[in-house]
């Protein structure tokens, strides 16, 4: 079915200036016309996301989706995102949310910044971020936590070992029956391409900061 333009340029205000858009608008490619990797991809989570949530903190999804611009990332994600939000709607106890390093990107997709969702300051030094887990958490940032069990974080070359060091620490913190669990047993897409933008910051050689 086509969608008019009129109403596409309707919820392209809605989206980004509402914040109200109707997902139903928003053009996408049909599953049957994705490559057997985009639907293998979209169908591991599906069959993820059936299993109970005990099996899902015993044993987290993390897949990293790779590719270059323009082979079709975008419409992979925008059918997981379909997918979790059913899983959502059915489960009261199931949020997901969706990341990404740059403001543009995450404000195509609909989610938010690394930096903002995880209230790191960027003028900060990894070792002040570090530090700034041990201080009390805001009572409201702690509700958003409680339920979240997926997250998709695009961009993901952009993340160095340090950013993607930290967000594995938070994770542990705010679930600390699954702290010994890699980010603390909530499953992670991770989506981007090696070769298309380098990570940001500083480096670290260090192997207890290198999670790949």
């Amino acid at each position: 079915m086509e969608i008019p333009y009129q109403l596409v340029r309707r919820n392209f205000y809605r989206k980004y200036f509402l914040g109200t858009a109707d997902d139903s608008l928003e053009p996408q490619v049909p599953f049957e016309k994705l490559n057997i990797k985009q639907r293998l991809a979209i169908e591991t989570v599906e069959k993820f996301i059936s299993k109970s949530e005990s099996e899902q903190r015993a044993d987290p999804l993390h897949m990293l989706l790779l590719g270059s611009a323009g082979v079709g990332k975008t419409a992979v994600i925008s059918h997981v995102k379909k997918v979790l939000r059913s899983k959502q709607a059915k489960d009261g106890n199931f949020d997901f949310k969706i990341l990404s390093y740059t403001g543009m990107a995450s404000f195509n997709a609909g989610g938010s910044t690394i930096h903002s969702f995880f209230g790191i300051p960027a003028y900060k030094s990894y070792a002040e971020w570090v530090d700034q887990l041990n201080q009390p958490m805001n009572p409201f940032r702690n509700e958003i936590f409680q339920t979240l069990r997926f997250l998709i974080i695009d961009e993901i070359s952009m993340c160095g070992k340090l950013l993607l060091s930290y967000i594995d620490k938070f994770l542990r913190k705010m679930n600390p029956d699954f702290s010994g669990q890699p980010f603390g047993s909530v499953s992670i897409l991770f989506v981007g391409g090696h070769f298309q933008l380098p990570a940001i910051g500083k480096c670290c050689s260090k192997k207890k900061h290198d999670l790949w």
